[in-house]
């Protein structure tokens, strides 16, 4: 049996040692990064404002996780990446191209590129070439990885995105 003050001694050691390993609130969240290469030319982005997602139309740096959403949106300053499926919750996993469900609904991968000379190049409405996986998605951020093709609206101009990926984090 232990006597009062070896065990007012454990009690306070055992605080002590529980405190100093409790995790600092304050830890600082990454930048958010979005990298792809366009037409191999590689193109870097680091960001707490500039790069966002929202899940159907509503900020998840807002609304956190409690609306699952069956479209998610991913901006940046000049190339947007949009993945939608009508028939389910967007969830970690591979999404590409359009692909028509039997209910007329759609799963489908569209990117729109802002070119410096203000021409918008978007993936095709009927077969675009687009990729992304989303590798997690939590109250924390999306991440994950793309690659796709988008066109000079009126031409057969394509421009190619690839080795794309992006780690956007919320910020409170």
């Amino acid at each position: 049996m232990l006597n009062k003050g070896t065990s007012f001694t454990l009690l306070l050691s055992v605080i002590l040692l529980a405190y100093s390993c409790k995790k600092d609130e304050t830890e600082e969240v990454p930048l958010s990064t979005f990298s792809y290469e366009l037409d191999g030319v590689p193109v870097t982005l680091s960001s707490k404002t500039e790069l966002t997602f929202s899940f159907g139309g509503m900020i998840i740096q807002t609304v956190g996780e409690e609306t699952p959403s069956k479209i998610l949106y991913i901006k940046s300053p000049l190339l947007d990446i949009t993945v939608k499926d009508h028939e389910d919750v967007i969830q970690p996993g591979i999404y590409s191209g359009k692909t028509y469900y039997n209910s007329g609904y759609t799963k489908e991968v569209s990117f729109s590129y802002q070119h410096s000379s203000d021409t918008l190049y978007q993936s095709s409405f009927t077969n675009p070439i687009t990729s992304v996986t989303i590798t997690k998605i939590s109250r924390s951020g999306v991440f994950g990885t793309f690659s796709g093709e988008v066109l000079k609206p009126g031409s057969f101009d394509t421009v190619q995105i690839t080795n794309g990926s992006f780690a956007i984090y919320t910020y409170q």
